[in-house]
C-alpha cells in the first residue's frame, strides 16, 4: 500500500468520517485495492496471478490492517469496518 494510501488511512481515523467507516471503505475500495494482485505477485514471486473477488476485497483489508498495526492502530477499534478472512489469505 503506498505511502500516501496509508496516510489517507490516518486522515480518515482523525477526520469527520470516522462515525461511517464502512460506507467510506466501500467507497474508496476500488481505490484502495487497484495495486493488491500486484503486491501479492510480488511476495509469493507470481506473475499473471488471478484472484477471485472476494480474496482481493480480503488481501485489501489485510493490507489496511498491517498499516494501521504499523502505527498502533487496528481495524478492530473501527466500529462497523469489516475485518479480513484470513482464509483467502
Amino acid at each position: 500500500m503506498s505511502y500516501n494510501r496509508m496516510w489517507n488511512l490516518q486522515q480518515f481515523h482523525q477526520g469527520p468520517h470516522f462515525n461511517r467507516p464502512h460506507h467510506v471503505f466501500k467507497e474508496t475500495y476500488n481505490c484502495l485495492s487497484d495495486d493488491v494482485v500486484h503486491i501479492r505477485e510480488q511476495e509469493i514471486g507470481v506473475k499473471g496471478l488471478k484472484l477471485k473477488p472476494k480474496a482481493i476485497y480480503h488481501l485489501t483489508l489485510s493490507y489496511i490492517e498491517k498499516s494501521l498495526l504499523s502505527c498502533r492502530l487496528s481495524l478492530k477499534q473501527i466500529p462497523n469496518m469489516p475485518l479480513p478472512d484470513h482464509k483467502y489469505i
